[in-house]
């Protein structure tokens, strides 16, 4: 209980305030009543007391459970497949199964970790391996974070994904990818960001229509580009091409630095595309944005084609 109100001042008789010097005798002490709330006082000082219940403290609950293969919808707590579902529509073990769809691979195990607050998802962090379905043989991992404590604006950060090499051919990465941005649709997230790195995130991630989260990130990028194509023995008109590229403050510049397919020998002799030579090695936080439609049609546009996937971070 919370209790608020003046605190009553008594008189004298006389009319001056009570004193250290100035006690009066039993007699003369004012008798405080009280009616209905209302604290009367003599001298026609008054106060209420105001009695006001206090809220209960949110209920929050804390959710962390691992699995040995796909996981079983009996072994999700209620509270957590509630708040799931509320989002998403569908079960947890569902939704975590739909993303190997259309590939040959499945969950081999893995990890949850959830807050769940008066019954709305907070966060949902996830760990899955996933394994080849004819050989068993373990096929890559992958590692996400939901976050829903801004509700107006959730997002997903890629924190891991790796695909083993004998696995990174017919789509398998894309295929991933795509299921997990249905299920993002589904559960109104608005943004993905990720650190691209490893082989060829750098390259990769662009090509999916991630770009820099930032100018400072663009910049950066920009340096490491560089240095990649200063390496390169490129002609006069395609080393100012990519200059002048290098010169662009908009983000979607890596779109089309990862789209130049002009022929080029790296310094190790291999030969590949300019896009991959430039990008290719790089490190840079990326983000994507699921409203922007310019960013969702170059996704589009890149799984639907049919190249190798590479081993990417995200």
């Amino acid at each position: 209980m919370h209790i608020s109100g003046q605190r009553p001042i008594t008189h004298a008789p006389s009319g001056q305030p009570w004193s250290k010097t100035s006690t009066p005798s039993k007699a003369q002490q004012p008798i405080d009543q009280t009616y209905n709330g209302l604290l009367v006082c003599p001298g026609d000082n008054l106060t209420t007391l105001s009695l006001m219940e206090k809220s209960p403290p949110p209920k929050r609950e804390v959710f962390s459970l691992e699995f040995d293969s796909q996981p079983n919808p009996n072994s999700i707590p209620a509270g957590l497949d509630q708040a799931w579902r509320k989002r998403g529509g569908d079960e947890i073990s569902a939704s975590l199964s739909q993303l190997m769809s259309g590939t040959a691979l499945s969950t081999r195990g893995g990890s949850l970790y959830s807050r769940v607050k008066e019954g709305e998802l907070q966060n949902l962090d996830f760990d899955l391996s996933f394994q080849c379905d004819e050989s068993g043989k373990e096929a890559g991992s992958m590692s996400r974070s939901i976050n829903f404590s801004d509700q107006e604006a959730p997002y997903v950060e890629h924190c891991y994904f790796r695909l083993d090499k004998e696995f990174q051919k017919g789509g398998i990465a894309k295929s991933i990818l795509s299921n997990s941005m249905k299920m993002y649709d589904k559960l109104g997230i608005e943004k993905v960001y990720l650190s691209a790195g490893l082989s060829v995130g750098g390259y990769a991630w662009a090509k999916y229509g991630f770009k820099p989260e930032n100018k400072d990130d663009l910049f950066r990028l920009y340096d490491e580009v560089r240095s990649n194509m200063y390496s390169l023995n490129l002609n006069p008109r395609i080393y100012s091409l990519v200059t002048g590229l290098l010169n662009c403050d908009d983000p979607k510049t890596v779109w089309t630095l990862s789209d130049l397919q002009m022929p080029v020998t790296k310094i190790d002799g291999e030969q590949t595309t300019l896009g991959k030579a430039l990008l290719m090695g790089t490190y840079w936080n990326g983000a994507f944005d699921l409203k922007d439609r310019e960013s969702r049609e170059r996704f589009e546009q890149y799984v639907g084609s049919n190249k190798q996937d590479g081993e990417v971070k995200a």
